[in-house]
């Protein structure tokens, strides 16, 4: 989902794998559908509008849609190619505020434009937000969001 030229990166991996060669691929689907997200930049959202990445970049929502990520397989040239969507459990080992600190970190640069655009009378309260909103999925022990995830496979 963050190779820059999808299409040249699966037709590579198919290139390299050996005749019969099974290749798995994990992606995201829709941000809505994906609460680690909708609980951080969500949020953000709610509040500031900051200029959209350049056109092309590559971004975690590139295979959302169903059926996209099997059309990337078989136009690479994949045979056998299945699509199925699953919810799993996305569990981090920690509190709400925990987690927040750990993706406010982990994903600086994605958040970058969010932080810059928001006045500094808003930083308080746009981040009470959400940590009331990661709160949601703390259970005492550890913050518990499901995550919807496509599942795509192919054969070289």
């Amino acid at each position: 989902m963050f190779f820059p030229n999808v299409g040249q990166a699966l037709r590579d991996i198919r290139r390299v794998l050996k005749p019969g060669g099974r290749a798995t691929f994990v992606a995201r689907r829709p941000f809505e559908q994906n609460p680690y997200f909708t609980t951080t930049i969500g949020v953000f959202m709610q509040h500031v509008q900051p200029p959209p990445p350049p056109p092309g970049t590559p971004t975690p929502f590139t295979f959302a849609k169903g059926g996209t990520l099997s059309a990337a397989l078989q136009e690479a040239g994949f045979t056998q190619v299945q699509e199925e969507t699953r919810t799993i459990p996305w569990g981090f080992p920690g509190s709400a505020s925990q987690c927040w600190e750990y993706i406010r970190e982990a994903t600086a640069p994605a958040f970058r434009r969010f932080f810059e655009a928001l006045e500094p009378n808003q930083y308080a309260q746009v981040i009470s937000e959400v940590l009331q909103a990661i709160g949601q999925y703390d259970d005492g022990q550890q913050v518990n969001f499901p995550a919807v995830i496509v599942i795509g496979t192919g054969v070289c």
